[in-house]
């Protein structure tokens, strides 16, 4: 398969979403449509312009904007923070300090949920090769039972173990799983806070914020606390609302948007 063949297929299927989420709004007949699309931290012009490109004849205007911007616009957190927004395809981190973030502020992972879900299918499938393991399964088990660091928890889930329902120990699979993302988020978030103004790391390692769905990895807050602990006083905390957190922020955003900065197309 191409690469144009693919980008078309997403491109299609952002077009089709994008269109059902009109339906429930229940826009009515003449009515403009505004959108804000969330995109990855360091999606290219290129990038943005596939998903203008895909809902253009849906909407009148669109805003494509940084996913951890978008959460925390909602958060209406202006100031110094670093937002760790972990997806299902990308993890992304962004370092805010009172103005719009650029280029130098925000890194996109590709070590994100969905990697976590296939390294754990993997591990499962060799572990018990005559069970039945689904990729479906593989998430929610990821989604209910994730952690990282120590515990004495032992995770069993059941399967289907040649052909007979039967529990099976998977911590320690879950754990290798849920921990191949921390060096990536280590290294940046090390990045991201020794390259700013000295004046100003303390406030950056003191309110890093966790978001998205794969925040809620038990054990995530405090590895990551303890790794940056060399740097200073370190506090990371996972928001209120991890996965609605960017929608919030896009709706805010579009309300206090004015109509002269929106995109026509």
């Amino acid at each position: 398969e191409s690469r144009q063949e693919d980008s078309d297929r997403l491109g299609q299927a952002a077009y089709e979403f994008i269109k059902h989420m009109i339906s429930l709004a229940k826009a009515k007949e003449g009515q403009k449509v505004y959108l804000v699309a969330g995109a990855p931290a360091e999606a290219t012009v290129n990038d943005k312009q596939v998903i203008i490109d895909a809902v253009s004849g849906l909407v009148d205007s669109v805003l494509v904007v940084s996913q951890p911007f978008l959460v925390s616009y909602g958060l209406g957190m202006y100031g110094f923070s670093i937002i760790v927004d972990i997806g299902a395809g990308t993890l992304d981190i962004c370092r805010m300090h009172g103005t719009i973030p650029g280029d130098s502020d925000q890194r996109t992972l590709f070590k994100a949920g969905t990697h976590i879900d296939d390294m754990l299918l993997d591990m499962l499938k060799a572990k018990y090769p005559n069970g039945q393991i689904t990729s479906k399964m593989a998430r929610q088990f990821k989604e209910q039972y994730a952690f990282v660091g120590n515990t004495n928890e032992q995770i069993s889930v059941e399967i289907l173990l040649d052909g007979k329902p039967t529990l099976v120990d998977i911590s320690n699979e879950l754990k290798e799983a849920s921990e191949c993302i921390l060096d990536d988020i280590y290294s940046t978030l090390r990045n991201l806070i020794i390259s700013y103004d000295p004046e100003f790391q303390d406030d950056l390692r003191n309110n890093i914020l966790l978001a998205g769905c794969g925040s809620r990895i038990r054990g995530l807050a405090d590895a990551v606390e303890k790794n940056l602990s060399d740097l200073g006083p370190v506090k990371v905390s996972m928001i209120k609302d991890p996965v609605y957190a960017s929608a919030v922020g896009a709706l805010k955003l579009g309300q206090d948007m004015p109509v002269t900065e929106w995109q026509q197309i």
